[in-house]
């Protein structure tokens, strides 16, 4: 009379199938898990730039998207101009419209105009960027070696955002 069940053969026979196909899907899945984590980041940022310029036309008031602290990896926040009866932006003291939380250790987020670095991004009650002459770009990059990945975001100077996946980034590519 013949038992039921599996031998020890075949259960090990299984199993090490079952790791084979587990090792070649593993760099698969992390690739996807870092575009997604960048894409999601992405459209948070692209979302609070909208918000930014949303709220600068219904408020007739300067709205900025501001990196805390000066530096886009620890997040940003959107804020109304404090004082808009002076020349020039200042962001209000008062609780932000919107906020983000700092980015990922390894993700990198820069913001540039024409060569020089931007911390704030600020748009004019007319829903255009104030000074801009040429368009702001910013790259969120997640340098993961082979794996990287990054997101490029584009405002023209009359505050239309637009985003694309930057395809040729590498590790080494990433600002």
């Amino acid at each position: 009379m013949r038992q039921a069940g599996f031998s020890l053969l075949e259960l090990l026979i299984a199993v090490a199938v079952a790791a084979v196909l587990v090792s070649l899907a593993a760099p698969n899945f992390h690739r996807a898990v870092v575009k997604n984590q960048v894409v999601a980041t992405a459209n948070a940022l692209v979302a609070d730039l909208q918000t930014a310029r949303t709220q600068a036309v219904s408020r007739g008031v300067s709205v900025g998207a501001i990196a805390s602290g000066g530096d886009w990896r620890r997040g940003w926040q959107v804020q109304p101009d404090g004082d808009a009866a002076t020349s020039g932006y200042q962001a209000a003291t008062a609780t932000p419209i919107r906020q983000h939380e700092a980015l990922a250790d390894d993700a990198v987020l820069r913001a540039e105009q024409g060569g020089s670095a931007l911390t704030q991004v600020v748009f004019a009650a007319d829903g255009s960027v104030v000074g801009a002459t040429a368009d702001v770009a910013l790259r969120l990059c997640r340098p993961a070696g082979a794996l990287a990945q990054a997101v490029r975001i584009e405002v023209s100077p009359v505050g239309q955002i637009r985003s694309h996946r930057d395809a040729d980034a590498t590790g080494a590519s990433c600002p």
